[in-house]
């Protein structure tokens, strides 16, 4: 369609990005919005990215998303046609300033849903704001705008105006950093919040100002609020993306949870949009066509005519589109039909057809797109897969290769190909292929197998980073994109490959005949070999019975037979070095396999001296002293060394190989010769160890990190010889090598003269995510446990943690000699060090903690070797050694000569002090911030070693405790998650309480910080847990909210914690009553409003003077003169449970006596006090005290405890009794309790 198809009635909006009408279809009544984008001022790019946003929208079909009824464009606009709605969000915000709570939440559950929608389809919308959101007649919200601000206008940003600002912008976004699609959560809670409070969270007209807020400013929630809502709002305005709220729990939150109300008003929705579509569809429905040229003006349907500009308030367009039909290209009338369909008699569109339509006027030629169907959907339609299984050969092979070279372009462009790849894992696509691979016709089967191949293991497209790659590259090599936001970019649109794959490898698994065919070109190298080897490969990766069943198939012996026997391919027959390559990955992938399940095709001879030929492969890299890189048979070395790893461990006593120093030696020249090679051409393509495209599943270091990490972990290796470094330099000297750095040697323990761990840690800091590696997540985990084992070794072997302290020297010093290679400054260079500059190998373990590092394993496919479970141990592994720095006590060196005591004291002072200067410089790099991170990936298993950590360090140390803060630790979320206990282990919770408890007791500037965690919740429901430790350790922390302020009053009253508080004081665990006495004193001290609460549990707070335990008799009798401290409302009922009784007998023992006196000269403070004890004798009872007191004194010959004789004098005031003369001067005044308030001030319970 066109403008001819419109009337314009009015404008009804404009912004930067152009301006909206309301306008209508002629010939009906049916209103819409017709937005116009103005293309001047925009470059090629940008003009592409609409594009491709207009074309992303055409597949959306939700409530409250707006309806993409047409779109085409013009030679100087893009014009897109929607569904009109009532008007903005913003205008509501305009009139009404906010709106109720319960107003803002019917509008939060439909753009939970829109959001919800989105994101599912991997689509982020990236401009969330009050004026992308149109409210309809009935109340509906609808979602609009996506992206379309970003794509038009690079200078929208920089606006002063209020929507200019980045007002809704994600703290991330505003930096400039990579982003996910929690960016839209925050946009969502910025406009909730200011739906109900009538501006954003952070609101001003200086952009730098308000880019500071979003980034360091907390978000203030002003009551009133539920806390249902507060909670929401929290989740989603988290500052650490990682720990913001997300799906799914965003969904089920209480705020948005779906009622029965809000089902049938989402039906009565879905109905009304269902309606529209098919009066859309009665009336011709819209045809979006894909523009194909650079000359070609219209992209999405008629061409423009810049002279007819008299039909509408807009200049009106003319021009007609061929349409495709239901079988096959139809014209409009007054259309031409001469273009050709691009579509052969059967069907099967010809192996150059572009379905090309012709366009009348001046349009030239379009790609046709219909409206749900594309190129790929044509080629790979449901007559098309069925054809591929059933018809003639000659009919086959047509749509073969059609499908070959559509397979190609698809797997090249995955996230373009999502919906495809969804839609072909469900068919029988995979299992017709399988059937055309062992079809008779050689052709037939040639295509099918290229074309299994190419979707299994594409060769073409951009090779995405590992994680820690710093950059991926574009085909000219030059970097594009940071690997961190590639990685991210593509989580939040994953592409179905692995589902694809998986019914790709089912299906070959299930056909005998397939694998037959498959195997028989793998042995015999025929043309289809690379391509047979390429889908076994794949295949066994991605459905874990394949490689079972292919092992018993009668093909697999003569193949296992060839692959054993081709272990050393020459290095000048570069034909056969990709094939080689795969070969030793399908043996390393199927040995354990093999044995397993059909252990008489194993041959151990064959494979034992299989192994050995590897080795010696490996082997002989060492011994070169320097060759230029050879990408192949780099990638042959590579597969080699992932070969001899995987046969040592998976078949140690059929190889019986030993881990050697020339092996050894062998793998960390490989090391370094990757290393330099990226600056040539990392990363490596094509690529035989992985997919070519997407995640690859193997880096080229993988293998010779494993060989090295295997030695290094087992503690009777040869690398952990006890020897001197003078006789390591020696020994290396004469074999014609040197000691990479005796620093890391430590000598006393590691003899490791080939550079073993030195080549390690480099990966290890090549893999933070400035840096570059070929490490997939899961060599990168057996790279962290061997350093963690070194470090073990280390610290056992010479009590000392010397070698966490030690740094790696520069790159030039350190690839000197490794392998006999020569280093170079341009070769550290091109390898990314940092030289001159050092680094510890303590900051390399705990840089791996880093968001950026870990966020990016856990978004990495499962199927190649990441996901949240390798990240999680990969933090634990890491946690486990950091925490040697902070639990491991200082002793004495075995440097010291024995029986010197001198020097064993000196060598142990130097160790103290080079552990607190490893603390410090640890702490200078962010070690707690890097921590916290690390608690996002973790498994419940291992959360409890990691927290465990940092409890210990924050309760010791005041700068980690405030660091503890600011790195996020009281984030609502993680807070939650960590008070959690159906979630998290129960010493988890404990610790959370400590520190919370911890930072409470040492100042209250971190009351805000801890009420902003919004653990109110958690709180009361710990208090009803059956674990002791937890309810004890809870009311510790309440007594100590109390501790400098009544800050926490109203908050712990509304949410029922202080009922809960409460009533532990009558709890049947002894040491919960204790500190709940300590919590309600505390409570006390400051308000008589708490009186009413504690009312009930007066006569438990009497019965407590009588405990057993010193500390919660201490606790009762605080608690009892807090009770009385702010008023006498409680007076009575302490009299009634028969206080005064108890403390009297309580000043008669001597153990007691002092916590007794300060809660009776309380209660005395008033006249019923008073009066009470009185009548019990208490002016005989102070006598005899000071008698004894005196005597008590002469005979210690020491003045009388200041504190007894103070409140002995204070009572006689009160009681009216006549003064008695004042002792000597007290020597000292030390004692926690000065008056009745210090319960609060100093708890005894803290």
């Amino acid at each position: 369609m066109g403008l001819e198809d419109y009337h314009v009635v009015e404008l009804i909006g404009e912004g930067g990005f152009g301006k909206v009408y309301r306008a209508r279809r002629r010939g009906t009544g049916l209103v819409v919005a017709m937005k116009f984008i103005v293309k001047k001022g925009k470059n090629e790019k940008e003009l592409r990215s609409l594009r491709q946003e207009i074309d992303i929208l055409t597949s959306l079909n939700h409530d409250n998303i707006v309806m993409l009824l047409d779109a085409f464009e013009t030679q100087t606009e893009f014009v897109v046609v929607m569904e009109y709605a009532k008007g903005e969000l913003f205008e509501v915000l305009e009139d009404d300033r906010s709106l109720p709570e319960e107003q803002v939440r019917g509008i939060a559950k439909q753009l939970v849903r829109a959001l919800q929608y989105l994101h599912s389809k991997r689509i982020i919308h990236r401009d969330m704001k009050p004026q992308n959101i149109l409210v309809g007649r009935n109340g509906t919200v609808k979602l609009c705008d996506f992206g379309f601000a970003r794509a038009m206008s690079c200078n929208t940003m920089v606006l002063t105006s209020i929507k200019g600002t980045p007002l809704y912008m994600a703290p991330e976004l505003v930096q400039e950093q990579s982003y996910t699609h929690t960016a839209d959560l925050w946009s969502l809670g910025c406009i909730l919040y200011e739906l109900y409070y009538g501006q954003p969270p952070f609101y001003t007209n200086s952009i730098y100002t308000l880019i500071q807020q979003i980034v360091r400013d907390p978000v203030k929630f002003p009551e009133p609020i539920s806390p249902a809502f507060k909670s929401f709002l929290q989740g989603l305005l988290t500052k650490n993306a990682s720990a913001r709220l997300n799906w799914p729990g965003l969904a089920t939150h209480p705020f948005v949870a779906e009622t029965p109300e809000d089902a049938r008003l989402v039906l009565a929705n879905a109905e009304r949009d269902r309606v529209l579509r098919e009066r859309l569809a009665t009336l011709g429905g819209f045809q979006l066509t894909k523009r194909q040229g650079a000359g070609d003006a219209p992209a999405y349907g008629g061409h423009a005519n810049d002279d007819d500009d008299d039909a509408d308030p807009r200049r009106r367009g003319s021009g007609n589109v061929q349409i495709d039909g239901p079988s096959g290209p139809t014209a409009r009338p007054g259309s031409s039909s001469s273009g050709a369909s691009g579509a052969n008699n059967d069907g099967a569109p010809s192996q150059n057809s572009n379905l090309r339509a012709s366009t009348g006027g001046r349009g030239g030629v379009a790609l046709l797109r219909r409206s749900g169907t594309s190129l790929h959907q044509q080629t790979f339609s449901d007559a098309a897969i069925n054809a591929v299984g059933t018809d003639e050969p000659a009919v086959r092979l047509r749509h073969l290769s059609a499908m070959l070279q559509t397979a190609t372009a698809a797997a090249a462009t995955p996230i373009q190909s999502a919906a495809l790849f969804e839609r072909l894992a469900r068919t029988v696509l995979f299992r017709n292929l399988a059937e055309c691979a062992a079809h008779a016709d050689a052709d037939v089967a040639g295509a099918a197998i290229h074309t299994l191949a190419a979707f299994l293991h594409p060769t073409e497209g951009s090779v995405m980073p590992l994680p820690g790659i710093g950059a991926t590259t574009s085909g000219k090599g030059k970097a594009t994109q940071t690997a961190s936001s590639v990685v991210m970019q593509r989580s939040a649109t994953p592409c179905g490959e692995a589902e694809l794959r998986h019914a790709a490898a089912t299906a070959v698994g299930n056909h005998a005949g397939a694998l037959q065919a498959l195997m028989f070109h793998a042995t015999n190298r025929t043309a289809l070999q690379d391509a047979s080897l390429r889908v076994l490969v794949h295949c066994g990766r991605h459905s874990p019975k394949f490689t079972t069943i292919a092992v018993q198939s009668q093909a697999f012996p003569p193949l296992w037979s060839a692959l054993l026997a081709a272990s050393d391919a020459p290095r000048d027959d570069r034909s056969m070095l990709h094939a080689a390559a795969l070969g030793l990955l399908l043996v390393a992938d199927s040995a354990r396999i093999v044995r397993a399940s059909t252990p008489s095709t194993l041959q151990p001879e064959r494979v034992a001296g299989f192994a050995a030929a590897l080795k010696a492969r490996v082997a002989r890299i060492g011994a070169v002293q320097e060759e230029p890189v050879d990408v192949p048979s780099l990638n042959v070395d590579s597969a080699a060394a992932f070969a001899l790893a995987a046969l040592v461990r998976d078949l140690p006593d059929v190889c019986k190989v030993a881990l050697d120093r020339p092996v050894l030696r062998g793998a960390v020249a490989h090391i370094h010769r990757v290393r330099r090679a990226k600056g040539l051409a990392m990363p490596i393509t094509p690529r035989a160890l992985g997919t070519g495209y997407g995640f690859p599943e193997m880096g080229a270091l993988d293998g010779a990190v494993s060989l090295l990490a295997m030695a290094l972990s087992d503690t009777d290796s040869w690398l952990y010889a006890d020897a001197p470094v003078d006789a390591l330099v020696q020994a290396s000297n004469a074999a014609g090598t040197s000691v990479p750095d005796p620093t890391l040697s430590t000598a006393a323990f590691l003899a490791d003269d080939v550079g073993a761990v030195d080549a390690l840690l480099r990966l290890l800091k090549d893999a933070d995510e400035k840096g570059t590696t070929e490490l997939t997540p899961a060599a990168t985990l057996s790279l962290v446990r061997a350093v963690g084992t070194v470090a073990v070794q280390g610290e056992q072997r010479t009590r000392s943690l010397r070698f966490l302290s030690a740094t790696l020297p520069p790159e030039a010093a350190a690839t000197a000699g490794a392998g006999g290679h020569t280093g170079s400054a341009s070769a550290a260079a091109a390898a990314g060090s940092d030289a001159p500059g050092e680094v510890s190998v303590m900051l390399l373990l705990s840089w791996l903690l880093r968001t950026g590092y870990l966020s990016m394993v856990s978004h990495w496919p499962v199927t190649a070797g990441g996901g949240r479970g390798v990240a999680a141990q990969t933090a634990h592994s890491a946690v486990q050694v950091i925490a040697m720095v902070y639990l491991t006590p200082a002793r004495t060196p075995t440097t010291a000569a024995p029986g010197d005591e001198k020097q064993a004291q000196e060598a142990k002072a130097q160790e103290q002090q080079s552990l607190q200067a490893l603390q410090q410089a640890v702490y200078r790099d962010g070690v707690m911030g890097n921590l916290v991170n690390a608690l996002d990936v973790l498994g419940q298993g291992q959360l409890g070693a990691c927290f465990s950590l940092i409890a210990r360090v924050v309760l010791v140390s005041l700068h980690l405790a405030r660091s503890f803060v600011d790195c996020g630790g009281l984030l609502p979320a993680r807070v939650h998650k960590l008070l959690n206990k159906k979630e998290v282990p129960a010493t988890v919770v404990v610790d959370m309480l400590s520190i919370m408890c911890h930072l409470s007791r040492a100042s209250k500037e971190y009351y805000p910080a801890i009420h902003d965690a919004n653990a109110y919740d958690s709180l009361r429901i710990l208090l009803q847990q059956d674990d002791p430790q937890v309810r004890i350790k809870t009311c510790n922390l309440v007594g100590n909210l109390f501790k400098h302020s009544n800050f926490f009053f109203q908050h712990l009253r509304d949410s029922g914690v202080l009922k809960e508080v409460a009533a532990c004081c009558k709890d049947p665990d002894p040491g919960t009553r204790k500190f709940a006495c300590f919590a309600v004193g505390n409570a006390a001290y400051h308000s008589s409003k708490v009186y009413a609460e504690l009312r009930p549990i007066v006569p438990s707070i009497v019965e407590m003077l009588t405990a057993p335990d010193d500390k919660a008799r201490q606790n009762a009798a605080g608690a009892v003169a807090n009770l009385v401290r702010n008023g006498p409302e409680l007076l009575e009922p302490l009299l009634e449970a028969g206080a005064p009784s108890v403390l009297l007998a309580q000043l008669a023992d001597p153990a007691a006596r002092r916590v007794a006196l300060i809660a009776t000269y309380a209660l005395c403070t008033h006249e019923q006090g008073r009066a009470a004890f009185r009548e019990r004798g208490i002016e005989a009872e102070i006598v005899t005290i000071e008698r004894d007191v005196s005597v008590e004194a002469a005979r210690n010959g020491a003045p009388p405890e200041a504190m007894t004789v103070k409140y002995l004098q204070r009572l006689r005031e009160k009681l009216g009794m006549r003064a008695k003369s004042p002792p000597p001067p007290p020597q000292t005044m030390a004692h926690p309790l000065k008056e009745a308030g210090d319960v609060a001030s100093s708890p005894p319970g803290s």
